[in-house]
């Protein structure tokens, strides 16, 4: 990970996090390189997966950095399966 200070850190996940969460999320505005340097926070932090919903359509989708997004938001999908049916 670059040596990025905290508080950039912190903008750069704000700014991934943005209106991930709407059904039409806003343009991802960051660079790949800033993807790169953030991802592991997102995925160890569980945000991966909202982050992967926005970027998932864009020409970002396609990035190694989006890749682990990915993975991060399937595996919280089926643990999220597997605890709604050993709950039943």
């Amino acid at each position: 990970m670059a040596h990025l200070q905290t508080t950039e850190r912190g903008k750069l996940i704000a700014s991934a996090l943005g209106g991930a969460w709407r059904a039409s999320p806003p343009a991802f505005q960051l660079s790949e390189t800033e993807l790169e340097d953030i991802a592991p926070l997102l995925i160890a932090s569980g945000a991966a997966a909202l982050v992967w919903w926005k970027i998932r359509d864009s020409e970002m989708g396609s990035t190694s950095a989006a890749l682990q997004l990915q993975q991060a938001y399937r595996t919280q999908t089926l643990r999220a399966a597997f605890m709604n049916a050993t709950s039943n």
